[in-house]
C-alpha cells in the first residue's frame, strides 16, 4: 500500500485496527503517521485521546492498555509507537495478543525503519488489514530529483532539474535532511522572484572574491541577502537621539511583530541596525 492510502477511506467505520508505516524513508513515515493524525483530529479531540510510546523504552502491557481505553468525547482514540520494530520479545508479544482481538474504538499505529516480514508482530499488524502496512522504502537514486522538486512545492518554492540534482548530491540521500534544507531555501527566499535571486547569487559571488575566496559560502549568500533585499547600511548617517528612539521603537515592533505570532516561520535574522530602503 501507498503512503497515501491512509487517508483514502472517508467513514470511520473503515479505519482499521492497526497501521504499521515500516521502511527507511524517515519522511514518508512522518507524512503517514501525520496524515492519520490529521484524519482522526477531524472526529474528535486528539488531545485527550492519544498516546505515544517509544518502542525502545516502551512496555507491551502500557501499549495494550492505553489500546484497551475507551476514548473520550471522540469515537475513536490513537495509540502511537514509533521505533515499534526495537521493542523487546515479550513486550512485542503483548501487542500481538492485543492484535488477535483489538479494540473496536482505538487505531494502533506503528512506525518502524526495519521489521521483517516473518516476525510475528508483523504478521499480527498485517493481519489488521489489506491495507495496514504502508511501504516508506526511500527513493532510488535516480528519482531523487524528482521527488525533491515534488518536496519544493509544498514549501512554495520551485526547483529546476539541476538544482535539485545538485542539492540531492550536496546533502545526501537522506530525505529528512533535503526537506530540512528546502525548508532554510523557502525562509531565505520568502518574497523574491528570479531576478532577486540572480542578483543576490551575484552579489555573494563578487562578496567571496572581496574576501580572496574562490568558493561562496553560506556567509556570502546570507550577506548578500540582507544587501539585495533590504539595502546597504547606513554606516555614515548621523542620526539625532530622537531619531534613534524612533528607530529603536519601529524595529523593535518589527522584532515583536514577527515573534509573537503562533505557528510561525523562525524570525531571522533580527536587527537594530537601520537601513537604507525603508520599510
Amino acid at each position: 500500500m501507498g503512503y497515501n492510502g491512509v487517508m483514502s477511506d472517508s467513514q470511520h467505520t473503515d479505519l482499521l485496527p492497526a497501521y504499521l508505516a515500516v521502511g527507511e524513508d524517515a519522511l514518508k513515515r512522518e507524512a503517514v503517521i501525520a496524515r492519520l493524525k490529521a484524519r482522526l483530529g477531524t472526529m474528535g479531540d486528539m488531545a485527550f485521546n492519544s498516546d505515544e510510546f517509544d518502542g525502545e523504552s516502551a512496555e507491551g502491557a502500557a501499549i495494550a492498555a492505553a489500546c484497551n481505553t475507551m476514548p473520550f468525547a471522540s469515537p475513536v482514540r490513537l495509540v502511537y509507537v514509533r521505533n515499534v520494530d526495537k521493542l523487546k520479545k515479550a513486550d512485542a508479544e503483548e501487542l500481538v495478543n492485543y492484535l488477535k482481538a483489538p479494540s473496536a474504538t482505538t487505531v494502533l499505529a506503528c512506525e518502524a525503519e526495519k521489521l521483517a516480514r516473518n516476525t510475528r508482530l508483523y504478521k499480527a499488524l498485517a493481519a489488521a488489514g489489506p491495507k495496514a502496512v504502508i511501504d516508506c522504502a526511500p527513493p532510488k537514486s535516480w528519482e531523487l530529483p524528482k521527488r525533491v522538486r515534488a518536496m519544493a512545492c509544498t514549501h512554495g518554492i520551485t526547483l529546476t532539474e539541476g538544482a535539485a540534482s545538485a542539492l540531492v548530491e550536496l546533502v545526501g540521500e537522506n530525505t529528512v535532511h533535503l526537506d530540512n534544507e528546502l525548508k532554510k531555501i523557502a525562509l531565505a527566499t520568502a518574497g523574491t522572484v528570479g531576478a532577486d535571486l540572480a542578483n543576490l547569487v551575484n552579489e555573494a559571488a563578487l562578496r567571496a572574491v572581496r574576501h580572496g575566496r574562490r568558493v561562496v559560502t553560506q556567509e556570502d549568500l546570507l550577506a548578500s541577502f540582507e544587501f539585495v533585499i533590504a539595502g546597504s547600511e547606513k554606516k555614515n548617517s548621523v542620526l539625532t537621539e530622537f531619531e534613534k528612539k524612533l528607530v529603536a521603537y519601529h524595529e523593535v515592533g518589527h522584532a515583536m511583530v514577527a515573534y509573537k505570532p503562533c505557528r510561525r516561520s523562525p524570525s531571522s535574522p533580527t536587527r537594530k541596525v537601520p537601513w537604507a530602503t525603508p520599510c
